[in-house]
């Protein structure tokens, strides 16, 4: 939901709005990820535990890796493309060849050394490009969306089967009790 709000995002958008995108984005990022490895682990044996969590934190982290890469490329691959909308051609040869990334860094110190005019056709084509990324975003979303049909239904237990003599502490515990309690 929160990258089909983003599409709606340009340049004239008001301050509010865009917070309340980002709150959106939060709530939806937060609600999923905090949930996703005991999913995981749920209709695992206790024995398996550690290798999932290493492996759900290997995979999470190599998923951040291609968000970015897929979403910088996405970002180039637009920005080349509507780099021809810049009417003054010493900055459209400054942004070209992937140089998008490092002018947004420095864009607000050179506002005004360009022209309000050509300003404006900068900001359309970062609008544009920023735009693919949230629209390539959002399909990946609609994709798992219903990627989750898929999953079957793990029931969950109510016991714990571990080697790691839980049980036989428990029971040196009650014996200890049961030794307080008759000395008293």
């Amino acid at each position: 939901m929160a990258f089909g709000l983003c599409t709606l995002l340009d340049a004239g958008t008001s301050q509010v709005a865009y917070v309340l995108f980002q709150l959106v984005a939060a709530i939806g990022l937060g609600s999923s990820m905090s949930v996703l490895l005991p999913a995981i682990m749920a209709p695992l044996e206790e024995r398996d535990v550690a290798t999932a969590t290493a492996t759900y934190s290997f995979t999470r982290t190599f998923g951040y890796i291609w968000g970015v890469t897929i979403s910088s490329i996405t970002f180039n691959s637009a920005f080349e493309k509507n780099l021809r909308g810049i009417s003054d051609s010493g900055i459209r040869a400054q942004l070209q060849g992937g140089a998008g990334y490092a002018f947004a860094s420095r864009a607000h110190a050179l506002r005004n050394e360009i022209g309000g005019e050509v300003w404006g056709e900068v900001s359309v084509v970062y609008v544009k490009s920023l735009k693919a990324i949230w629209w390539v975003s959002l399909g990946v979303s609609v994709f798992s969306f219903f990627a989750v049909g898929l999953e079957r239904s793990v029931k969950l237990r109510n016991e714990l089967e571990t080697e790691y003599g839980i049980e036989e502490k428990k029971s040196q515990i009650d014996e200890e009790i049961v030794v307080r309690e008759a000395k008293s």
